[in-house]
């Protein structure tokens, strides 16, 4: 405040008018309590962490104060400094100098005490300010981070972190979350924070963070038998499919179709197929259709197959065909079928071609009430335009 009340002076004596001297410190002045209540509130306000670099900055070097767990009622305190390649740089509180020990020489565990004040927390939650609730738990974890490397057995710190991940995930951090977890080596992002991985990567599908969500799913281990991560892989393949990002989209569809086979996830081998098409390789969607020539029309995927069918057959000049395929695949979808404003769009399109009018109307209508924000309503007002 002393620094602004200067600046108010010199530009008052530079405009020539007279100005009250500086109160020295010592003097009594006549703030209202609340006055300062609010300063102070304002002046918790600022310190939040404005994200991942912010905080980093902020806590990131912090000694942690720990405690080294020989064996049962052996324990000496320590001060974790760093982790390097080198391994873990500590200090004994009775030495000036730290010590390295190598990961793989670490004959002790290292156990952590919680310092967050949980009243002060709790209070800042009640009273509604939950930004200020967060900083304090980032203040707690982030120098913590470091470590998180290390196995969960010999330095015990990783459900704090997992605390704070949970905490950005619920509070719509989502930026914060994948950074801290980018920051992690690829068995701790797949192993312990697998949850928080998987969420953070679809929260990111979801805001359209696609290529960030990209390269954290390229981590998650996909392949025979390893079905754990293919719902993440399917939802980021459609959101490239839908932005015409062929090659993407078709790699981790690819990924998919590795861990598992047709009759498993469908939805990846008829998407393959519908990108060969957009990609001018239609010889290449017969053999991938043909496996799924007895797909029942109960299936969810029978709507599917006949929209990879009718754009085929359209492709190939046959409307009268690719409209009855299009057609019977708007029978047997749903409205929760993601693919359905396609269908709808391509079979409308199809029969304006062939002069329904008023049936290619009625279609549209129906795509534009049910899926206002689809991008296939976008393309449909493009078309008009």
């Amino acid at each position: 405040m002393r620094t602004v009340s200067k600046r108010l002076i010199f530009a008052g004596l530079l405009a020539g008018s007279l100005v009250a001297p500086l109160q020295s410190q010592d003097a009594p002045t006549d703030t209202k309590p609340e006055t300062a209540a609010k300063s102070e509130t304002e002046a918790k306000k600022s310190v939040v962490s404005e994200g991942f670099d912010d905080a980093m900055k902020r806590y990131g070097a912090n000694p942690v104060d720990a405690t080294q767990i020989n064996g049962p009622n052996q324990y000496s305190p320590i001060i974790l400094v760093d982790f390097t390649v080198g391994g873990l740089v500590m200090r004994y509180p009775n030495l000036e100098s730290p010590i390295t020990i190598p990961e793989d020489q670490l004959t002790f565990a290292v156990g952590y005490r919680p310092k967050l004040d949980s009243e002060k927390y709790a209070k800042l939650v009640e009273e509604g300010e939950n930004d200020q609730a967060l900083e304090l738990i980032r203040e707690e974890v982030y120098p913590l981070l470091k470590y998180v490397p290390i196995n969960p057995q010999t330095v015990r710190i990783h459900p704090l972190v997992t605390r704070l991940l949970d905490e950005l995930i619920a509070s719509g951090n989502i930026d914060e979350a994948a950074a801290i977890l980018r920051t992690f080596p690829r068995d701790r992002l797949t192993g312990y924070f697998r949850p928080q991985a998987v969420e953070v990567a679809s929260q990111l599908v979801e805001i359209g963070e696609i290529d960030k969500a990209y390269d954290m799913v390229k981590q998650f281990p996909i392949g025979p038998g390893q079905m754990d991560f293919a719902l993440v892989y399917l939802n980021l393949a459609n959101e490239f499919r839908l932005r015409g990002e062929w090659e993407k989209a078709r790699n981790l569809y690819k990924d998919v179709q590795l861990a598992s086979s047709a009759s498993e996830t469908p939805e990846a081998f008829l998407w393959e197929a519908y990108i060969h098409l957009q990609e001018d390789r239609a010889f290449m969607v017969d053999g991938i259709l043909g496996q799924f020539d007895d797909l029942d029309a109960d299936s969810r995927y029978f709507s599917l197959r006949e929209l990879v069918r009718g754009a085929l057959l359209e492709s190939q000049g046959n409307e009268q065909q690719a409209l009855s395929a299009l057609a019977k695949g708007l029978v047997y979808s749903t409205t929760n079928d993601p693919w359905t404003p396609e269908l709808l769009f391509r079979t409308a399109n199809l029969y304006e071609a062939q002069d329904f009018l008023g049936a290619a109307s009625e279609i549209r209508d129906q795509l534009r009430f049910f899926y206002p924000d689809s991008i296939w309503v976008d393309r449909l007002e493009e078309d008009n335009s």
